[in-house]
């Protein structure tokens, strides 16, 4: 059990397999199942497994139908239908409005370009170009122009459901470090920014009025929804562990260096509590904090052990030198051949 009622039609053959109502040929539909009935929701939730040519998705989780069948089988149809009518005539419990994600056309079109990405570049470096394939497509890494061309990285935030539901846009050195230079009053600038805001800045440069979504994805201020990494679950037993650290740059290295692992990354110190973690019901869990924050991770372990198994590894605290290094830092110091 992973925690979900509603989850997509695990294949048993292509008797599991469906037509697709966006109209694509063959049978390329997976349909979701309810674990408690045993049997399928309506034909029109499902998955189409023909992501850059047809994208269609319909997640019961989104749109409101597992909240309604909640309320329906705990007879409580009437107390929703009022909350309802307490919005007509304005009452201030408004019901939530429902996500906005990234278009899928704005994700697919990131992912290419690799010539260009310099943290790319940096994994062939360190692994070669096989493995960096590899990596790149475990991760969706994408390619952003978001600094004149200079070949910025997206890590793509996409939850459980496969929804896109935010980017991190980040340029890198030679040396697989967040670039940094000097403003003219002494201040660093680091080139690390998110897609919500380079879209903004984009359309603002060209004098074009913001699109409906990304005003009302701005509006949320979205920050770091969900893990980064979440993907990989849907091909990972729940027997093998998860480790979790702040960046994505290096959950990325990391899945090379320790592979025993599913290697995930929360964005920052403070991102790490309960909610994010919900993804991860029933899964053996190791914290791996920068150099310096292990007091701050330890102090979560209670809250997070209400989700999953939760220890953490005091790696860095023994082994690193600098305050405020990161696993990654760490672990190139070595050839990786040395840890498989």
């Amino acid at each position: 059990m992973d925690g979900y009622r509603y989850i997509l039609e695990p294949y048993k053959g292509m008797k599991t397999r469906y037509h697709c109502p966006n109209g694509c040929k063959g049978k390329t539909y997976t349909r979701y199942l309810d674990k408690l009935t045993g049997g399928h929701l309506p034909f029109e939730y499902g998955k189409c497994e023909r992501l850059n040519n047809c994208g269609y998705h319909l997640n019961p989780y989104t749109d409101g139908y597992a909240k309604k069948v909640w309320l329906k089988e705990r007879g409580n149809e009437t107390w929703k239908e009022a909350r309802l009518d307490q919005k007509a005539i304005g009452s201030p419990h408004q019901p939530k409005d429902k996500p906005v994600y990234i278009p899928f056309d704005i994700f697919r079109q990131s992912l290419a370009r690799y010539d260009q990405n310099t943290f790319v570049h940096y994994l062939n470096h360190l692994f070669g170009a096989a493995t960096a394939l590899e990596l790149i497509k475990r991760f969706f890494i994408g390619t952003s122009r978001h600094w004149s061309d200079a070949g910025a990285t997206v890590f793509w935030l996409i939850d459980e459901q496969m929804n896109v539901v935010g980017g991190q846009v980040i340029l890198f050195d030679e040396n697989g470090h967040t670039k940094k230079t000097m403003r003219p009053d002494g201040s660093k600038k680091r080139y690390n920014s998110w897609v919500h805001t380079a879209l903004k800045m984009d359309y603002e440069k060209q004098d074009k009025p913001l699109p409906d979504w990304l005003q009302k994805y701005i509006s949320g201020s979205p920050k770091f929804p969900c893990l980064f990494g979440l993907p990989q679950l849907k091909n990972e037993p729940l027997t093998k562990p998860v480790a979790i650290v702040e960046a994505a740059k290096t959950a990325i290295i990391a899945t090379e260096y320790l592979p025993q692992y599913t290697w995930l990354a929360v964005g920052s110190l403070s991102y790490l509590n309960e909610d994010r973690l919900r993804a991860l019901e029933q899964r053996n869990i190791t914290l791996f904090p920068d150099k310096g924050a292990f007091e701050h991770w330890a102090g979560k372990i209670r809250e997070l052990s209400k989700i999953a198994n939760v220890n953490i590894s005091d790696l860095l605290e023994r082994k690193a030198t600098d305050q405020g290094s990161d696993l990654a830092d760490y672990l190139t110091q070595f050839d990786v051949g040395s840890f498989l």
